[in-house]
């Protein structure tokens, strides 16, 4: 029996061939402007990057907060609860461990270190967004929210506390509520799985804190603004701003940095932290790129600096609430 394949409403989506894979990785590179290389060049040095707060982390208090891990990986801490993103906490992120993208800087944490999980929602299965040896530490602990078509994976490797979701379904656990949201994007983990299970965002609401997760995404201006109609305003959203030249290549796939600053728009956060960088190098822009072409983004928008930030890897940010 053919399995289902999941595609994308707003686009055509393109067969990624092995050719084209060869094409880019080995192909013409585009270059950037001479004036904007040498200012990518004169910003290049180590990554920014703080040792996680642990007091912080193990005392989170009465205002929310988020812990950007590295890549897409995220901490959420609000009213005791404790919440992953992509949890990736691996040296390298690839099915064979020791080849691959390899990180640029430590995971912000350790397994050992992370508070007692609660939830773990998953935007699709990407190697840099799902990966085993985090998903076996963590196990049955946590509830792991995950779009359609990825249940057996994680049962596979013993993990049976999980729940299959599609766009739109929603879930109540306490005063936590959870709903997955459209992307743009496609699944892959072999040569013969290519988009059957499903890619998503996250819309995540404890209380009176409102969290939007974009997960990895290209850019449409349809589902972001149904979002922001749906849930928004949001109180703190996660948006990619790397891993998106060559645009002919990467375009439908990963958002730069001003369709990072469009979803923001779109989807009416207040204040917004741009991951999915400074870890691995996943495509052909320097490393420092994506937080460059961020600020000139925001200042083209007229927006405050303020309300979308570049963080180091590792750092905790206090999110202000509506009505503080």
């Amino acid at each position: 029996m053919k399995k289902k394949r999941f595609s994308n409403p707003h686009i055509r989506d393109e067969k990624r061939t092995f050719f084209k894979f060869l094409q880019w990785r080995f192909g013409k590179k585009e270059n950037f402007s001479s004036e904007r290389r040498k200012r990518l060049s004169a910003a290049l040095g180590k990554v920014p990057f703080e040792p996680v707060d642990l007091t912080l982390i193990k005392n989170p208090g009465p205002t929310p907060q988020v812990t950007w891990i590295g890549h897409s990986t995220l901490l959420i801490q609000y009213r005791g609860y404790n919440i992953l993103t992509d949890p990736v906490l691996n040296t390298r992120c690839s099915p064979i461990p020791f080849i691959g993208p390899k990180r640029l800087s430590p995971p912000a944490i350790s397994l050992l270190d992370l508070p007692p999980i609660d939830l773990v929602v998953i935007s699709h299965n990407h190697y840099d967004h799902l990966e085993r040896k985090t998903v076996s530490y963590l196990g049955n602990a946590p509830l792991w929210l995950v779009p359609l078509g990825l249940k057996k994976w994680f049962k596979r490797r013993g993990v049976h506390h999980i729940e299959e979701m599609d766009w739109w379904d929603s879930k109540e656990l306490d005063a936590v509520s959870v709903t997955c949201t459209p992307s743009q994007h496609w699944s892959k983990r072999t040569p013969f799985d290519t988009n059957q299970s499903l890619w998503a965002s996250w819309v995540v609401r404890i209380g009176d804190f409102k969290f939007y997760f974009a997960g990895d995404t290209g850019y449409n201006p349809y589902q972001f603004k149904e979002i922001g109609e749906k849930f928004g305003p949001f109180d703190l959203a996660a948006i990619p701003i790397g891993a998106y030249e060559p645009r002919w290549f990467m375009k439908n796939y990963h958002v730069n940095p001003e369709e990072a600053v469009k979803i923001h728009q779109d989807i009416a956060s207040r204040l917004s932290i741009a991951i999915h960088h400074r870890t691995f190098l996943l495509a052909d822009e320097p490393w420092d790129a994506p937080a460059i072409s961020l600020k000139e983004a925001i200042e083209a928008s007229r927006m405050e600096e303020k309300e979308f930030l570049s963080i180091p890897v590792g750092r905790t940010v206090k999110v202000p609430l509506q009505n503080d």
